[in-house]
């Protein structure tokens, strides 16, 4: 039987147990912390994150992983753990991103749009003028654009570029101390620059015409057609106001979001648009016309806008009269004589009396004489006698002959 080690050899044994247990605490040590270091990195989902924080977030756990393997004692693999984890989870996905950042209704010019109101920051063409868009208050970082949109170029300034109107836009105010402001269009997640303006009343700034230092007010202008087509869909933009020093003072984003649609132009009306049938009655119905009109002169441009029940436009014609006409000078009837009848008191008879004429006995009505109706005229009697009206030829009756009858 082999004697234990004593002595210095016993404590050299036993320094190499120890040794050896160290490794082996170590290496399971990293093997728990590399399981729970996945564990953390399979929580986190790629598409709540823009590219670049992904990257950011995947930098951490690759580093924690080499960290922990290079770890020599489990206080270092302790803190590669805690580095990788903490810096992942210190990330910010798209959603805090964007909830940190948007837009308010404080960020924007509140009052009516004039030229005292925002100075130098009005929009100076007719590009925003009756355009047939409608925007809303942002809500949740977004402002919804409606309407029926004119035709592009319809409403072009005297400027370059200008040919891309009709174009909307936003006031937003300019924070005190500001020296500039980045715009950036954000696509997919990612922002682009599209350009800094300077923020000063510097004669001869190029920037001087978006904005009005005086006044705090910075104008965001859009163009509602994206080459021949309409906008449609989300516009995400991002504004970072800096001041001299570059130091950061406000980062804001909103969308704009497109629900336009192109309005109906005006056409010139042609015959499909017009009743072609005879104009009765028993054609038209009430349409027609059914009183006196006057005479009109020149030219007469009239438009007709047809909509449904929701105002959306069907149809808009537009055509010209054009008058040419003089008035009819109306002809004033000319009231015939009277007719030349006289009373044969002595037979109680009228002489000359006529199938065209009509009597009046003592005030009572006209009565047609048709050759055999004479009035009984004994006694006393006044008769008027005159010649009937003509509705053929539409001539007025005629003058009265009054004829005078006594008792016999």
């Amino acid at each position: 039987m082999t004697a234990l080690p004593t002595g210095t050899l016993k404590t050299a044994l036993q320094d190499r147990i120890n040794a050896v247990q160290v490794i082996v605490t170590l290496a399971a040590a990293k093997v728990t912390a590399l399981d729970d270091l996945a564990a953390a990195f399979d929580d986190y989902a790629v598409t709540d994150y823009t590219t670049a924080n992904w990257t950011t977030l995947t930098g951490f756990d690759t580093a924690g992983i080499t960290n922990i393997g290079d770890a020599t004692d489990l206080t270092g693999v302790s803190s590669a753990l805690s580095a990788a984890t903490g810096g992942m989870d210190a990330v910010e996905t798209k959603a805090e991103t964007l909830a940190a950042t948007k837009a308010t209704a404080a960020d924007f010019f509140a009052g009516e749009i004039t030229a005292a109101n925002v100075g130098s920051a009005l929009a100076n063409g007719p590009e925003t003028i009756n355009t047939g868009a409608t925007q809303s208050a942002v809500a949740d970082g977004v402002i919804t654009v409606t309407g029926a949109i004119r035709a592009k170029g319809s409403n072009q300034g005297t400027f370059e570029g200008s040919a891309a109107g009709p174009a909307i836009a936003q006031y937003l105010l300019i924070p005190a101390g500001s020296a500039s402001v980045e715009e950036f269009r954000i696509v997919n997640e990612v922002p682009s620059s599209l350009g800094i303006a300077l923020l000063n009343n510097n004669p001869g700034n190029p920037d001087a015409g978006w904005f009005d230092y005086t006044k705090g007010v910075f104008r965001m202008g859009v163009y509602l057609y994206s080459v021949d087509g309409l906008r449609a869909g989300d516009l995400p933009l991002e504004f970072v106001f800096k001041d001299a020093a570059g130091t950061v003072l406000k980062d804001i984003k909103y969308t704009l979001r497109f629900q336009t649609t192109a309005a109906i132009v005006a056409t010139k009306a042609t015959a499909a648009d017009f009743f072609a049938g005879e104009i009765t009655a028993a054609n038209v119905g009430s349409a027609l016309a059914n009183g006196p009109e006057t005479i009109n002169t020149g030219a007469l441009p009239l438009e007709f806008v047809f909509k449904d029940a929701a105002g959306t436009v069907l149809k808009d014609i537009k055509y010209t009269l054009r008058f040419q006409t003089t008035p009819v000078t109306p002809v004033t009837p000319v009231t015939p004589e009277a007719p030349s009848v006289t009373a044969e008191d002595t037979t109680n008879a009228i002489t000359g009396l006529g199938t065209t004429m009509e009597f009046k006995v003592d005030g009572a009505d006209y009565v047609k004489y048709d050759g055999s109706n004479a009035p009984n005229l004994a006694g006393v009697h006044t008769v008027l006698v005159r010649v009937a009206k003509n509705l053929a030829t539409d001539t007025p009756a005629s003058a009265d002959t009054t004829l005078t009858f006594t008792a016999n």
